[in-house]
């Protein structure tokens, strides 16, 4: 009898000392524990990383520059049209130093314009975006494959509206076809560029490799994410040298498909259909042009891809604003504002209190 309650009061002395590392390891933001606990809370766009937490504690942070510019930027007065046109040439900068990386190569890149907001939910700043993007895409000798005006009409039917406006199975299944359209008219395009072992990184994406957890955004629309080894989302670790055409996949949440499964996303659809092709998934929360090229640059041509889809909203002009991408940028701490950002932060400031 003594010897049961002896090993009880072990038992239990182990299982508090467990719980009491578990919990201070979850304190811990570059833990496992306190990284999954944010993606069921609800912070899905948390990846390892610097993905949508303030990466330094310093003078620019997410925290202090909180109010973000979108219909704003569409007054007429003499600042918001300076700030304006150095956001479309910050994009525009990123968008060629993308391109040109890409090319040099040898990979094939193409532009998907790709949002929910079709139609008569449209906002200027897509409009302006739609401009710039298709008149650079001309410049530069891009395709550019815009799905909106399929999407204008019955639009609520491809979204989990009015819970999230983001593509549910029938929206991927339209995006699936629509990316089939861009894929007949490459078939056989593929690239020599080839990396040594040594040089590739252990990751080509933002993910943490071999996930398989289920998180739902907070929204009660549960789906499970799985990554492969090398930290994309897709079922199966790449090998190399390569032996199919590879599809390399690069945008924000509109491509990434929260809350569907991978099998259910349009590249999930699409791998299990085109089996001697590859879609490697790299596309994230909130990501912009300036992630494209870091993380391109980085990672993600390390895969040695053939075809790169890159996914615009439209809202890419907006999305260079500094306090956005103290949001969501890659490398947040190398985000700082211009003095005419600045200015026109504090104008904005004044308007809210």
């Amino acid at each position: 009898m003594k010897s049961t309650v002896a090993k009880v009061i072990i038992a239990l002395l182990v299982l508090a000392s467990i719980g009491t590392f578990l919990y201070e390891k979850s304190k811990d933001s570059d833990s496992i524990i306190s990284e999954l606990k944010r993606k069921i809370v609800g912070d899905d766009a948390s990846t390892k990383g610097e993905a949508n937490t303030d990466a330094t504690k310093g003078e620019y942070t997410s925290s202090r520059y909180d109010l973000v510019p979108r219909d704003e930027l569409n007054q007429q007065d003499p600042l918001t049209q300076k700030v304006f046109s150095e956001l479309k040439e910050r994009y525009k900068k990123h968008f060629k130093e993308l391109i040109e990386a890409i090319k040099a190569d040898g990979a094939k890149p193409v532009l998907c314009f790709v949002t929910t907001e079709a139609g008569s939910a449209e906002t200027f700043i897509q409009t302006q975006g739609r401009m710039l993007i298709s008149g650079l895409c001309k410049e530069e000798g891009i395709d550019f494959f815009d799905i909106t005006p399929k999407l204008a009409v019955e639009k609520e039917k491809y979204t989990f509206m009015p819970v999230d406006g983001h593509f549910n199975k029938y929206g991927a299944k339209l995006i699936s076809t629509f990316v089939e359209g861009i894929l007949e008219k490459y078939p056989k395009f593929s690239s020599s560029k080839t990396y040594q072992e040594n040089e590739r990184p252990t990751t080509f994406a933002d993910f943490d490799p071999n996930q398989n957890v289920v998180l739902d955004g907070g929204k009660n629309l549960p789906y499970k994410l799985k990554t492969n080894a090398q930290g994309l989302r897709m079922n199966y670790s790449l090998t190399f040298p390569k032996k199919k055409q590879r599809i390399l996949i690069i945008g924000d949440s509109e491509f990434y498909f929260p809350f569907l499964d991978n099998d259910a996303t349009a590249f999930g659809i699409l791998q299990n259909k085109y089996k001697g092709k590859e879609f490697m998934n790299t596309a994230n929360w909130g990501y912009s042009i300036d992630d494209y090229v870091s993380l391109w640059n980085e990672k993600a041509k390390y895969t040695e891809p053939d075809l790169v889809l890159i996914q615009s909203t439209g809202d890419d002009i907006a999305d260079q604003f500094f306090s956005q991408r103290l949001k969501f940028c890659r490398h947040k701490n190398q985000i700082k504002p211009s003095e005419l950002e600045k200015q026109y932060y504090d104008v904005l400031k004044e308007k809210s209190n």
